[in-house]
């Protein structure tokens, strides 16, 4: 397993739900006595890094998964998504949920990229199909909606773009939607 030590690294897996401060740690820097402390800390939390990338490349990746959204109404935002999302693979299930506000992007997704960027079963099963998912966005396949470095989806890009990427790397998405509610299927293709 590759050990993540550079800033690049660090900061890409923030998104993966682990902080790392760069201001703070260079405020730290500055000061004479704070250096030693400063390491200790900057390498505590490169550890943290390591130990989680280790725990999703041990993590199977997902067989299924299903995600609710439900339009509730605001009285300054108009109907706000509020995403609910259940994943399983075999050996556990995850449950993560996610809402969005605002006006002026696609709402749907933004709720729906938070809700998959928040499942660690998502994360294990995009880094599980790297090669297939990097080999897609070589080969020109149009991908939007991802980031290239860290495998983050991106909101307010259309659901649509999802589709694409969970396709590229083998599984079936459905979209059925309703006035009040959208209903999004991904399984494992064959299954």
């Amino acid at each position: 397993m590759e050990k993540l030590f550079n800033k690049k690294s660090i900061l890409s897996n923030e998104a993966h739900g682990l902080k790392y401060n760069h201001e703070n740690h260079m405020k730290e820097l500055k000061s004479e006595n704070g250096k030693k402390k400063a390491i200790e800390k900057y390498m505590m939390e490169v550890e943290k890094l390591n130990e989680r990338r280790e725990a999703i490349s041990k993590t199977a990746p997902m067989m299924g998964c299903t995600i609710s959204v439900d339009w509730v109404r605001s009285s300054t935002w108009g109907h706000n998504p509020h995403a609910d999302l259940y994943i399983w693979n075999g050996e556990r299930s995850e449950r993560t949920e996610a809402s969005a506000s605002g006006c002026g992007y696609d709402k749907l997704s933004g709720a729906v990229a938070s809700a998959l960027n928040d499942s660690e079963l998502i994360t294990a099963t995009l880094y599980a199909n790297c090669r297939k998912l990097n080999k897609a966005i070589k080969n020109g396949s149009g991908f939007y909606g991802i980031g290239r470095d860290s495998f983050m989806f991106n909101g307010g890009t259309g659901v649509e773009c999802y589709a694409r990427v969970f396709e590229a790397i083998g599984y079936k998405w459905e979209h059925h939607e309703t006035d009040r509610s959208d209903f999004i299927s991904i399984t494992k293709k064959g299954r």
